[in-house]
């Protein structure tokens, strides 16, 4: 790992600060989209039939009391390890985390030291650049050591919507995690309230009629490989690599407890209430969103309102005159068809996906009176790293 230049971080600040983002936008991004309603989530997803809109209004009853906005993430088959590693980092933004923050970094410096990933930084022709990372990493400290959270948060949204390498870092990094977790404990149980082998948790396909488990065969062809969605054993074993509650909605799934927790032993070094709470669409290739709560909503509203895009309900809204057959409303029926074809156009985008290509490309030289050790910026409780420099001295915003 090189050395950062001050100057390349500087740089790095205001070319993100230079690009132009529409966060309210509804077709806003692939990777992650803006903050939309319930109401938009569920008539997009019943695409606004007026047949369905008895089916609408018991799926909205339902979801209210958890659900109060939602985003959208890129249907490519990486749909959890985005949304719980974008959730991740923003809960650490928005509770000025900055010493798990440094951590966080140190830990990504590592894993992209081992083999597993070195042979793998090359995705669909598109070299990762771990580095790049960093830099954007250690430009969200510094700014949060100055207090700057809701710009801090903006970097986080235009990182991962405007630059594939780190959207495709930090899923690698995550799968990495995962990896290195099961393989440390493939002998081990679950928990002790639920003592199933960990083994018992991998995909059939996995598992032989002798009970053995295929753990290396799961690592190459499906966890480290991209574009494969997350199963059991992953949703599970999450709370456990990051120690923090996740929880998940099956939007298809018509089931009492519709919320399902899933927690971890042991004491968080995260010192947080804090949960990523996530909705699951079993009928569309396991993919996944996230969703915020009342709490979420109310805790960081200054944060979240500029990706707010306050999307108007064209049923919900007006329930009891659909209900009612209010078929005279032509102003009413206007309205709805011309929503409609907004729904399908964002659901066509969607479904015909492109791979982004960075936007950002940083060349930066190296100056010797002019460098941080990133090691020495990194706290970590296993190196000893009594000298750090002090980052924000240097940078100028």
């Amino acid at each position: 790992m090189k050395n950062i230049n001050i100057d390349a971080i500087t740089k790095l600040f205001h070319h993100l600060q230079s690009i132009s983002c529409n966060f309210k936008s509804v077709s806003f991004n692939e990777n992650v989209g803006s903050i939309s309603p319930l109401t938009y989530l569920i008539e997009s997803n019943y695409q606004a039939k007026k047949e369905k809109v008895k089916e609408m209004k018991n799926k909205y009853d339902i979801l209210q009391k958890f659900i109060i906005n939602y985003r959208t993430i890129n249907r490519d088959g990486n749909s959890f390890y985005r949304a719980v590693m974008f959730r991740y980092l923003e809960i650490l933004i928005l509770t000025n985390n900055i010493e798990q923050l440094k951590n966080v970094v140190f830990d990504f410096m590592n894993s992209f030291q081992s083999e597993k990933l070195k042979s793998r930084i090359i995705i669909r022709g598109l070299n990762i650049k771990p580095d790049l990372s960093i830099k954007i990493l250690i430009l969200i400290i510094d700014l949060l050591s100055y207090n700057m959270v809701e710009e801090a948060h903006k970097i986080l949204v235009k990182s991962f919507t405007t630059c594939q390498k780190f959207d495709y870092a930090m899923i690698l990094y995550f799968r990495y995690l995962l990896y290195d977790y099961i393989r440390q404990n493939e002998k081990n149980i679950y928990l002790k309230a639920f003592p199933v082998k960990i083994g018992n948790l991998l995909p059939y396909q996995y598992k032989t009629e002798d009970e053995k488990f295929l753990f290396n065969e799961f690592y190459e062809e499906y966890l480290l490989k991209f574009f494969t969605d997350a199963q059991k054993i992953i949703i599970y074993l999450t709370p456990f690599v990051l120690q923090i509650e996740v929880n998940v909605i099956i939007f298809d799934d018509n089931e009492k407890d519709i919320l399902k927790r899933f927690k971890w032993e042991g004491t968080s070094e995260l010192k947080t209430n804090e949960v990523i709470s996530l909705l699951n669409y079993k009928n569309y290739k396991n993919h996944y969103e996230i969703f915020y709560t009342a709490n979420d909503y109310n805790n960081y509203r200054k944060s979240f309102e500029i990706y707010e895009n306050k999307q108007k309900s064209i049923i919900l809204s007006h329930i009891e005159k659909y209900l009612n057959h209010d078929e005279n409303n032509f102003k009413f029926l206007q309205s709805i068809n011309k929503q409609k074809n907004l729904i399908k156009d964002v659901n066509e985008s969607q479904s015909n996906q492109k791979q982004f290509k960075s936007k950002i490309k940083i060349n930066y030289e190296d100056k010797n009176n002019n460098e941080i050790n990133i090691e020495k910026e990194i706290k970590s409780k296993d190196k000893n790293l009594s000298n750090n420099a002090n980052l924000n001295k240097n940078l100028d915003l």
